[in-house]
């Protein structure tokens, strides 16, 4: 096994248990030359650390890093990432923002917007969610604004009259249900 190959908590436990016996000494390139290097190359005593012996070389010789990790379990990193498409196990969701999933399930649909200055300069169509409603009122979902939704009011040519921005899933659900009966 070389030094380089070794994962970096296997390095600092070395260099920690190096600087033990060395009084507080820890040089890395002692263990890039010999990565068991012994106390008198510079190195440190295997079995006259806390783990003894065959630990050390059950996770050197035999590369057994499971055993290192029984032992010193990996550190978990604290998750405050909200972003969607980062999957992780232990992700902080906060239930009542608008997700792309919620507002299909509401009932939007994706809409082509024939708009030819964004396709000039984008060189593609731009397609919104929405959802119609009665009485002029449509709920929009951009992609590019995800977690909100803009609820818009129109007359009979199509202008907007009024907006909102809604980004409580609650509300939005709320608003819904109202406007798509009337």
């Amino acid at each position: 096994m070389k030094w380089e190959y070794l994962p970096k908590e296997i390095q600092d436990k070395m260099l920690e248990r190096q600087a033990e016996q060395n009084n507080g000494f820890a040089d890395s390139t002692v263990f890039i030359k010999d990565v068991e290097s012994y106390v008198d190359d510079g190195g440190f005593s295997w079995s006259e650390t806390r783990e003894e012996g065959d630990f050390w070389e059950n996770v050197l010789s035999y590369e057994n890093f499971d055993r290192f990790y029984q032992v010193y379990p990996k550190e978990e990193p604290e998750v405050k990432s909200t972003d969607p498409w980062i999957v992780m196990d232990k992700m902080v969701v906060d239930e009542d923002k608008i997700w792309y999933n919620d507002v299909i399930d509401l009932g939007f649909e994706i809409k082509l917007i024939g708009d030819k200055v964004y396709f000039k300069q984008y060189g593609f169509s731009y397609v919104t969610v929405l959802l119609e409603c009665p009485k002029g009122i449509y709920f929009d979902y951009e992609r590019e604004h995800p977690k909100e939704v803009k609820m818009l009011r129109c007359d009979e040519d199509g202008n907007i009259i009024a907006r909102r921005t809604i980004t409580s899933l609650k509300e939005l659900k709320s608003l819904v249900k109202f406007f798509k009966t009337k």
